[in-house]
């Protein structure tokens, strides 16, 4: 197999690193279809793409070194990365989506006819969580006007009167917040659980 210089010195170190002198048996533990299989299973359990040649490699670098088990632990944690790094791409992009000023954004927020999806602007901004049953999303106001407040850099009288206004126009919104009694369940299941107290 060709590789280019920096994936060639990224092998040789991780060779060096794991103490392998020798890569004999190399071959047989990346024909073993069980293990493919087992890096297949759980690279895609946290990104839904196929598996890529490099990360078999290195995956059975480790195996080589140590064990099945390594080698699956090495491929969870780059899948995760690499699923952490795609997120934090699209949410760069999404946030570079938003209105310009902050006052536009809370003209969008406190327009009656609510055109502006509120739910998709407080996932970007971080401040939604998932009902512990339904897993539907929870928008936190304090946490979305907080979270406004510091993408436009905004301080003082200014951020202090933005922040009121955003908070007060989620409220306002209609959105689901979540129980009055558990933040931690959508209204309908606080609602729910309510009653069977």
């Amino acid at each position: 197999m060709y590789l280019d210089e920096p994936h060639r010195t990224t092998h040789l170190d991780l060779c060096e690193e794991l103490g392998i002198t020798s890569l004999e048996a190399l071959s047989g533990i990346l024909k073993r279809p069980e293990f493919r299989d087992k890096l297949r299973a759980t690279y895609s359990a946290i990104l839904p793409v196929p598996i890529g040649p490099e990360t078999v490699l290195l995956a059975g670098l480790y195996a080589h070194a140590q064990d099945d088990a390594r080698a699956l632990e090495y491929v969870r944690n780059r899948a995760q990365e690499e699923w952490d790094e795609i997120e934090s791409i699209g949410r760069r992009e999404m946030l570079s989506e938003l209105p310009a000023s902050v006052e536009e954004l809370i003209e969008d927020l406190e327009d009656p006819r609510h055109e502006i999806d509120i739910v998709s602007i407080a996932e970007v901004l971080g401040a939604t969580k998932e009902c512990a049953i339904c897993s539907d999303s929870i928008v936190d106001p304090y946490g979305f006007a907080e979270a406004a407040i510091e993408h436009y850099e905004l301080s003082g009288d200014r951020a202090d009167q933005a922040f009121q206004r955003i908070e007060e126009a989620i409220w306002q919104s209609g959105v689901d917040m979540g129980g009055e009694n558990d933040s931690s369940l959508c209204s309908y299941h606080a609602n729910q659980a309510a009653k069977d107290d």
